[in-house]
């Protein structure tokens, strides 16, 4: 037999093939053949979807987020001790306390605040010296501005339009309105012995109103001279001796000079033969101005008077006549009459003029301030009691109970408030009563009562080993904003997830219905549909507060009464796309059922689209609630991101805090909701089952 077989191939081309007895040898006669083992992984839809969202690096990211402002919601209530339906510790002295995460001073998120153009309280007599501008803050305590003196930024100054406790300087503006009259400012009296030189000195700065700053904002008439003279009566009579200390009325404004006994050669004339001067008073005085107006009436006579200093060598009288002289108008003029240091008018009327109010920046420690040091007019039998067995301090309570000072008369309580004074001793500086020395031990109504220094944050927690300090701030309620915020989530997202739950389920069966039986069934349920869809939901949401309060039963019920229209037409459309598909038919063909093909054939294929859009329905109905408590519908007595939003939005400029850290997780929120949403469109795609990327 040849070894070999020769053949020609369609194109008549020769080929020889040589043949061995080998390639007929059966290679696996001896082996027994069985199915090998499949090398891929079998895999499920779900485990496929999830598959694919793992690698969306976004949406996994959502969802991380998502998970962890859940677990928040639910860790935090639990973990933050104060109570936030009273307040913090039901104590309204927290209130507006300022975000803090680091210590106070630190220029960012440290419990202060920036408070601009604030009123000074400031040295006045330093500033007539050096134009130096050095004062604190008129209505914040001085411990609490950060940095002291060297932290207040000063920021300029306003003029006054009247008299302010908060202003300095300016002028008095003396005005008459008779064509006769002097108007005239007098000082209070003071004694002069003529027969000796007690070297009396008046200076007296005037000023032109024409040559100040803003003076065409005031209208004041005619600007007349002035006179600067020595008043007194005679005897007991009330007639005003006056003696002129110039030549006459002068308009040359500034400070003048006197000394008093270059006029004692008239002063001693008209004193005469009196038997007895009764007093003596400066007077600043201003001509009439003698002309009217167009219409008959009189043009006021004006002059402004900066400052009046009586002085004397003697000293006995130099600290009287200090306190009865002024360098500061403003102050004067805020006196009572009954006041040393007050100058009344005579024939006239007055004013204040351009006095200033000097205005600072600076850094406000808010816990200082709330929980800091206070002086305590009346610290509490409790407190002591309760600080005494606390080991802080040492005291004999018992001497100062009710049943102990019962029936005894004052003299003997205040005895007993003696003898109880000499047992106190702090010994702990937990104790909220500072040992600095002011320790004071009084009676009222036959009661002792002890004040002093206390350190309010030691005296609110007792337990606490330092002032607490709170992340988001405090709202206006003293409640911790942290703590409001992670129940208003947690409140949120029930309402949210239950409404969700509800609306997407009946919403899926519902659309799946209609759109896969069609016809009448789908005519029917449709115009239902639309019945309900032409109502707004805010009627519906009002219309069942009205009728069941507003709980949270209600709200979840009025969401759910339109809230799964949406997810019923998203799914009548999806199922209208994909019912007439050839797998379907052959599907149907051989003899599935109408569950098997809604729910095993249809329905997978377009839940992609549906869930998508229907996810995105619990941050909607978060926002629909924020919305209702704006129009004050909002939950009662439940914290819920509406409400915090509804009950802060009027801090918004003053503590921007209270809105910025509540608006911030709800931003974040809806970010990341729409990241997974985004995901779970993807993973459920059923085109994409199996793919890579």
């Amino acid at each position: 037999m040849s070894n070999e077989f020769t053949y020609r191939d369609s194109r008549e081309i020769s080929h020889t093939i040589e043949i061995d007895s080998k390639d007929f040898e059966l290679v696996q006669e001896h082996e027994i053949l069985t199915d090998q083992k499949m090398q891929s992984k079998p895999t499920t839809f779900f485990r496929d979807a999830m598959k694919r969202f793992r690698k969306n690096k976004s949406s996994v990211v959502g969802g991380c987020i998502l998970g962890a402002l859940v677990l928040l919601s639910i860790v935090l209530p639990l973990a933050l001790t104060s109570d936030v339906s009273d307040g913090v510790y039901a104590n309204a002295y927290q209130g507006y306390l300022a975000p803090k995460l680091f210590e106070a001073g630190t220029g960012f998120w440290d419990g202060c605040q920036t408070v601009n153009d604030a009123i000074l309280t400031i040295d006045y007599d330093h500033y007539q010296e050096t134009g130096e501008v050095v004062g604190m803050p008129s209505s914040y305590k001085e411990s609490s501005v950060v940095g002291g003196q060297d932290g207040v930024t000063y920021t300029g100054f306003e003029y006054a339009s009247g008299y302010s406790a908060s202003a300095y300087g300016g002028y008095v503006r003396i005005y008459g309105s008779s064509a006769t009259r002097y108007p005239t400012l007098v000082s209070q009296y003071f004694d002069v012995d003529v027969d000796t030189d007690q070297g009396y000195k008046f200076e007296v700065t005037t000023a032109s109103y024409q040559d100040l700053p803003e003076a065409s904002s005031w209208n004041f008439g005619a600007e007349t001279p002035y006179m600067i003279s020595l008043g007194f009566t005679l005897g007991y009579g009330s007639t005003v001796t006056t003696v002129p200390l110039m030549d006459d009325y002068s308009t040359d404004y500034g400070t003048v000079t006197i000394n008093l006994w270059d006029h004692i050669d008239d002063i001693k004339e008209a004193i005469g033969d009196a038997a007895r001067v009764t007093n003596f008073h400066l007077r600043v005085s201003c001509e009439p101005s003698g002309q009217t107006t167009s219409s008959g009436g009189v043009v006021a006579a004006n002059v402004l008077l900066q400052s009046a200093i009586i002085a004397s060598n003697e000293e006995d009288n130099a600290e009287y006549l200090a306190a009865i002289s002024f360098d500061d108008a403003n102050t004067m003029f805020g006196l009572a009459a009954s006041d040393t240091g007050y100058w009344a008018v005579d024939n006239c009327y007055r004013a204040i003029y351009q006095s200033r109010i000097f205005r600072g920046s600076f850094r406000f420690d808010t816990y200082d301030n709330a929980l800091g040091d206070y002086t305590a007019t009346d610290v509490g039998y409790s407190n002591l009691v309760s600080w005494v067995n606390r080991g802080w301090m040492k005291a004999d309570t018992d001497m100062i109970s009710t049943d102990a000072l019962a029936g005894l008369s004052r003299s003997q309580v205040r005895e007993v408030a003696a003898q109880f004074a000499e047992t106190i001793e702090i010994i702990s500086d937990r104790c909220p009563l500072v040992d600095d020395g002011n320790i004071t031990v009084s009676t009222m109504n036959s009661s002792v009562v002890v004040g002093g220094t206390v350190t309010r944050w030691k005296a609110l927690f007792p337990d606490a080993d330092k002032c607490p300090s709170y992340l988001f701030g405090t709202d206006a309620n003293g409640k911790d904003l942290l703590k409001y915020v992670a129940e208003g989530l947690r409140t949120s997202l029930i309402l949210g997830v239950v409404t969700f739950l509800f609306c997407f389920t009946f919403g899926l069966v519902y659309g799946a219905i209609a759109g896969y039986y069609g016809g009448w069934v789908d005519i029917i349920m449709e115009r239902i549909t639309d019945i309900l869809g032409g109502v707004p939901w805010i009627v519906v949401m009002t219309l069942a507060i009205i009728m069941f309060g507003s709980n949270f039963v209600t709200f979840a019920l009025a969401l759910c009464l339109t809230g799964w229209i949406g997810t019923s037409s998203r799914t009548r459309t999806q199922f209208y796309r994909y019912k007439n598909r050839e797998y379907i038919l052959a599907a149907r063909t051989l003899g599935a059922s109408d569950g098997r093909l809604i729910f095993r054939h249809i329905l997978p294929n377009a839940i992609g689209t549906i869930v998508t859009s229907s996810v995105l329905m619990i941050p909607s109905v978060i926002y629909s609630e924020a919305t209702l408590a704006y129009l004050n519908l909002g939950l009662q007595g439940m914290s819920s991101f509406g409400v915090i939003l509804s009950d802060n939005q009027a801090y918004i400029k003053t503590y921007p805090y209270m809105i910025l850290f509540p608006a911030a997780v709800m931003a974040l929120m809806m970010i990341s909701f729409n990241l997974f949403g985004n995901g779970l469109r993807d993973a459920f795609n059923p085109s994409l089952k199996g793919a890579e990327n």
